[in-house]
């Protein structure tokens, strides 16, 4: 629906009782990273927030923080690019991939992960490690994931829905 028929005081109670939506206690960080993005959109001179956009901005972050600090700030951003923009980058990427997932997928090592993700639409197998930092230990967290499955589970995908 579009914004055309609504009188200006309604579209900015409607903008303030967006903003509402954001945690009271974490509402400055959550600011703080859409602000980010957006000087970074400008440094870099691009606009908006599409999928080939975010991948950019989110590869730079990888490049400054660890897996464990990008989560919380995809997480505030999608908040905010939701609220302000409109945009759902939750939508964004090929979760079929994760849903093709095997157990055999995922290799423990004793310092990390290996991950395999199986032959996409690009026809090539991806491999990535995740390892531990002194806030996550991946490794347990597994194998704690692989505990919760039920014995009798009738198929090898790793992913369940657990209702």
């Amino acid at each position: 629906m579009e914004d055309i028929d609504i009188p200006e005081n309604i579209l900015a109670a409607a903008n303030i009782a967006k903003l509402d939506l954001l945690p009271d206690k974490s509402k400055i960080h959550y600011e703080k990273e859409y602000l980010q993005f957006c000087e970074w959109r400008n440094t870099e001179q691009v606009h908006g927030a599409g999928e080939a956009v975010l991948l950019a901005y989110f590869v730079k972050l990888s490049n400054e923080f660890s897996p464990s600090s990008l989560w919380p700030k995809y997480s505030m951003l999608r908040a905010c690019l939701e609220l302000k923009e409109r945009v759902e980058i939750n939508k964004y990427g090929r979760t079929n991939e994760l849903t093709k997932m095997l157990m055999d997928n995922v290799e423990i090592l004793e310092s990390k992960l290996v991950i395999t993700i199986p032959d996409s639409k690009t026809h090539k197998e991806r491999f990535f490690a995740v390892i531990s930092d002194r806030d996550v230990n991946p490794m347990a967290l597994f194998k704690k994931y692989i505990a919760l499955r039920p014995a009798h589970t009738p198929h090898r995908r790793l992913f369940l829905s657990y209702i």
